[in-house]
């Protein structure tokens, strides 16, 4: 007999998220040693997230906004993000962004 629930993601060393996000709110969301290769964040909240020591290879952040991350503590070779957050990422490292 099913109990209707699902079973949990599986777990190794690092945290292993591969549900897609989609639309959500993700606001001061904290993401931590969490491996995020290719997870697709769509049209998300970002504002105040958090993304530390994760792996975010091949991610994208297609109309997601407010995305700021370190590309020195995470893994994010091939990720894909909008202008917007291009924009953040060059003046957080003190760029002078014109154009």
């Amino acid at each position: 007999m099913s109990t209707g629930r699902t079973s949990a993601p599986t777990r190794t060393s690092r945290s292993s998220i591969k549900l897609p996000f989609i639309r959500c709110s993700l606001v001061e969301a904290n993401f931590v040693d969490c491996d995020l290769a290719g997870a697709t964040f769509e049209g998300c909240q970002l504002g105040g997230a958090r993304f530390e020591r994760c792996d975010l290879r091949k991610a994208s952040f297609a109309g997601s906004h407010a995305l700021l991350l370190d590309p020195a503590t995470n893994q994010v070779k091939g990720a894909s993000i909008p202008a917007e957050s291009a924009l953040l990422l060059a003046a957080s490292f003190g760029f002078k962004v014109t154009g």
